[in-house]
């Protein structure tokens, strides 16, 4: 499914939105690691910080697939649709 969102996305909008999206991207994964990892390590101390951080990487990034969905029901722009995706 991935693959067929990385097919369908409008590249002309993603060249415009280049820089807002890897902002993104690189931002909110990094906050959403640092994030689970904390809270991970907080909950359950003896997980290593070090395996809660490679936990919280691992459950960072989006999916293409859940923005469409949930871009039908939202009633997203397509500039905005497409910085999310």
């Amino acid at each position: 499914l991935l693959y067929l969102e990385a097919h369908e996305i409008d590249k002309s909008e993603l060249l415009k939105s280049v820089k807002l999206s890897l902002s993104l991207a690189i931002g909110l994964a990094i906050v959403t690691m640092v994030a689970v990892s904390f809270a991970l390590h907080t909950i359950w101390p003896a997980i290593p910080l070090a395996a809660a951080l490679a936990l919280g990487a691992a459950l960072g990034p989006t999916d293409a697939v859940a923005v469409s969905s949930l871009g039908k029901e939202a009633a997203l722009t397509q500039r905005q649709t497409s910085v999310l995706k």
